[in-house]
């Protein structure tokens, strides 16, 4: 007897449940290769997401760092399931809050040409700890970083209601990338990869 899709995505469910946790990743925006495929656009800021899953490790000790894909290429149970909603992509790295596990490509699970689940094999990545801002400039004028503190001096006139830090970053996301009021003091937000935050105050002063 031939299973129907509800029936393998229950038991493709059944098994997330057995071992359900949260993972984040970073989403980007997704981009046209030139060739019809859509990838990740790293050169934007990407969102935070949160997704329940099931990561198989391997039993006994945690494999080390390794340039090739394990998991189901070699047969040793070192993957995630996925739900079929899943917007996890190729080379994003899941993060469970403790460790970093890049994912090979995304296997959709079908059944009749329809999706009831997805699966990836992983491999371990050490997470980024940078989340820096290194630069801030408004217009031609650059910021003095001071610790966690940047001022921007602007000359005499400047309208400061509607403007747009150019900042660059170390870290993976930053929360704010639109035009500020600037007449008190704004807060920018840096995430690092391994999901801890650092907050930066920027001041603008008009002289």
């Amino acid at each position: 007897m031939v299973m129907s899709v509800e029936q393998h995505r229950e038991i493709h469910e059944s098994k997330i449940a057995l071992n359900e946790v949260e993972c984040s990743f970073f989403l980007y925006p997704f981009k046209d290769n030139g060739s019809g495929k859509q990838i990740p656009d790293t050169t934007k800021n990407p969102s935070l997401i949160t997704e329940s899953m099931r990561l198989v490790r391997e039993s006994g000790s945690v494999p080390t760092n390794t340039t090739t894909s394990v998991g189901l290429v070699t047969n040793q149970k070192f993957f995630a399931q996925l739900h079929d909603t899943s917007q996890a992509f190729e080379t994003a790295v899941l993060i469970d809050g403790l460790d970093g596990w890049k994912c090979a490509s995304i296997d959709k699970l079908e059944q009749n040409g329809e999706c009831y689940g997805k699966r990836t094999s992983l491999t371990l990545q050490s997470l980024g700890t940078t989340k820096a801002i290194t630069s801030l400039k408004i217009g031609t004028v650059s910021g003095v970083i001071t610790g966690l503190n940047i001022i921007v001096t602007l000359p005499v006139g400047t309208v400061v209601t509607s403007l747009t830090p150019v900042i660059v970053h170390n870290g993976k996301m930053i929360d704010k990338t639109t035009a500020l009021d600037f007449t008190t003091p704004r807060a920018y937000t840096i995430t690092a990869e391994n999901l801890t935050v650092q907050t930066y105050t920027v001041t603008v002063v008009v002289l």
